[in-house]
């Protein structure tokens, strides 16, 4: 049976394969969020697939970067950071999709691409910039939100069709594919598809570039955004199945040494600050409680925030920080 929905400008089917991918991902989501695991485990599983999507954003808006310098920059003194960074803004901005849109019962709307593009941004007046841009498509971009709110589909397959209508816009410059590619990690996020933040989606995108250009590219031209999503889900699905395998086996290969989630007694400590879900903690707090410089105060909050296990709320000396 083929399904076929039509808005103005797109449409796609559902062919056989993809609704019986489409159950093959229902049954190897049950297996993924059923497996335990021990927690330092879980943490560098989450830290190297945020690696992994941040590699595969620069790659495919056309940056050279390595999953090295990454994990380098990512892990690296905040001192030593540069001010601005392409690296750290997709971290943060990863890290806000994370903690503000996992499971969230918010519908999306155009003002959370608003909200989006001011973290692309890298500095509040690019932001501004990008933001400006993009509402030149504001009508267009509601009616698209509203559809897939609106839409009985599969959470992933509103998860393409956002990230294929976005990309055809171009109204960012280099920073669509970004956007494109950020609005599709916020609706795995929304509707549990993020499995545990284990789901990188790129590196099957970027391993088969000659596919992928070619069904984005049919996309753009065809608006039948059909071809493209049979790669996508059928990549989706090769890997749960070796996420599945990673974590039900007893060797699993990080490219992160195992003393990079081993905490100080200083750090459990911090995390059990902030126990209660209101809590927050600043800098000077952790300067204070622990008798320590700034600095190392600033490397070890930077240290749980980079494993996921603190969020920071605000920029420079007024950002405070709370547990996830």
């Amino acid at each position: 049976m083929i399904c076929l929905w039509r808005m103005k400008n797109f449409s796609f089917s559902l062919t056989p394969t993809v609704q019986t991918n489409l159950q093959t991902i229902e049954l190897l989501k049950r297996d993924i969020l059923s497996t335990s695991l021990a927690p330092k485990t879980e943490i560098r599983l989450r830290f190297e697939t945020q690696v992994l999507r941040i590699l595969g954003m620069m790659v495919l808006s056309g940056s050279v970067q390595t999953k090295k310098d990454i994990i380098n920059q990512l892990t690296t003194s905040p001192a030593r950071q540069p001010e601005s960074s392409p690296i750290l803004t997709l971290k943060k901005t990863l890290s806000f999709i994370a903690f503000e849109w996992t499971m969230n019962p918010r519908s999306i709307s155009f003002t959370t691409l608003e909200t989006l593009t001011q973290h692309l941004g890298e500095t509040k007046r690019v932001g501004t910039i990008l933001t400006s841009e993009l509402s030149h498509h504001k009508e267009s971009l509601n009616q698209l939100l509203k559809f897939l709110d609106a839409s009985k589909d599969h959470p992933i397959i509103s998860a393409y069709v956002a990230f294929l209508e976005i990309i055809a816009l171009q109204p960012l410059g280099t920073k669509t594919t970004q956007l494109s590619l950020i609005l599709l990690f916020l609706y795995l996020h929304k509707y549990g598809y993020d499995l545990r933040g284990f789901v990188s989606v790129l590196p099957a995108w970027t391993d088969d570039m000659h596919t992928f250009n070619k069904t984005v590219a049919e996309a753009k031209s065809s608006g039948n955004f059909s071809t493209f999503i049979d790669f996508a889900v059928q990549k989706f699905v090769g890997e749960l199945e070796e996420i599945k395998a990673d974590i039900t086996s007893d060797q699993i290969r990080f490219a992160t040494p195992a003393s990079f989630v081993t905490l100080t007694d200083r750090q459990k400590e911090t995390l059990s600050l902030l126990d209660d879900p209101a809590a927050s903690i600043t800098n000077r707090a952790v300067q204070k409680r622990f008798a320590v410089s700034q600095i190392t105060a600033s490397r070890e909050l930077s240290k749980l925030a980079n494993l996921g296990l603190l969020y920071p709320h605000g920029k420079g000396r007024s950002v405070s920080y709370t547990k996830v």
